[in-house]
């Protein structure tokens, strides 16, 4: 094995033990220790990032793993603030999760057929629709191509009616970029640009209330991307005090014991920046 695969062995193993000291520890237990982790965590996927030529471990998600270009990647910081302003429903002295769907009447739509026909217009869905099997399971709505049954495979969590009809949008919205390229989508970006496109008109034609509580469920990619990416380009900051601003910026003026909810986030401790494309996307298509 050459030295530089050794290295970065051993930093995925350190890394690996990270996480593990880090659910170990606890949230209630010693919030300043689980700090302390989260920060060498950050900075040993920094190191992981440098040693496979990346600046940091945000430059390597954007550039190796979602893709996202250039100009596309220039207009979401260049507008991202713009978004947060139209966009922030300006709550007071909250708590997360927040959801905006719930609040709106419960839509008149059966599922899955009446989500179906909002598809009428996309004969990708009207082809397949005998072909794609939905469950309700997992945390997250994902959606998986079968090739060996021509088949596809929808999860959405246990949810509202509301929340589930968009859940089952979205994921519909990717089946439909699925088929009209043959499956020949190669990048995450290009994945949810194409999703997003249609999911935002879909919602658009159910009101334009379902279409703004839609977009405001999306707030929480925003400030994890953005956080994550301040972090990522300079973990020596007050760790908590970014969250926080983050927070404010997209939802309104938090409890100010959110200084330290991105330590339950498990997408920060898992999975960072697996937003990245979501934010770049939503910020593109609606400033």
């Amino acid at each position: 094995m050459c030295r530089g695969s050794t290295s970065m062995t051993k930093t995925i193993e350190k890394i690996s033990k990270l996480v593990n000291d880090f659910y170990s520890l606890g949230y209630e237990k010693d919030l300043t220790k689980l700090v302390d982790i989260y920060k060498d965590i950050v900075m040993a996927r920094n190191e992981l990032s440098v040693e496979s030529g990346f600046k940091d471990y945000f430059d390597m998600q954007l550039n190796r793993i979602h893709k996202v270009p250039t100009e596309e990647f220039k207009k979401y910081t260049e507008n991202r603030t713009a978004f947060s302003k139209t966009y922030n429903p300006k709550l007071v002295n909250f708590t997360l999760p927040t959801h905006f769907l719930e609040k709106l009447n419960k839509l008149d739509i059966s599922i899955p057929d009446g989500v179906f026909q909002l598809f009428n217009d996309y004969p990708e869905i009207t082809n397949t629709k005998d072909r794609i099997n939905i469950k309700i399971e997992n945390k997250q709505a994902s959606f998986k191509f079968l090739p060996e049954q021509d088949a596809y495979n929808i999860s959405i969590p246990q949810t509202n009616h509301n929340q589930y009809i968009a859940m089952l949008i979205h994921e519909l919205s990717h089946v439909v970029c699925q088929e009209k390229t043959n499956h020949q989508i190669s990048t995450l970006y290009e994945s949810e640009k194409g999703a997003l496109e249609i999911e935002l008109k879909i919602t658009k034609k159910l009101s334009g209330h379902f279409q703004l509580a839609n977009i405001q469920e999306y707030i929480t990619c925003l400030i994890r991307t953005e956080f994550e990416q301040l972090i990522f380009q300079n973990p020596n900051q007050n760790i908590g005090q970014v969250y926080l601003q983050c927070v404010e910026k997209y939802l309104g003026k938090p409890n100010n014991n959110l200084e330290f909810e991105y330590l339950k986030d498990n997408k920060i401790i898992m999975k960072p920046l697996t937003d990245l494309s979501t934010a770049v996307t939503l910020v593109s298509l609606t400033t």
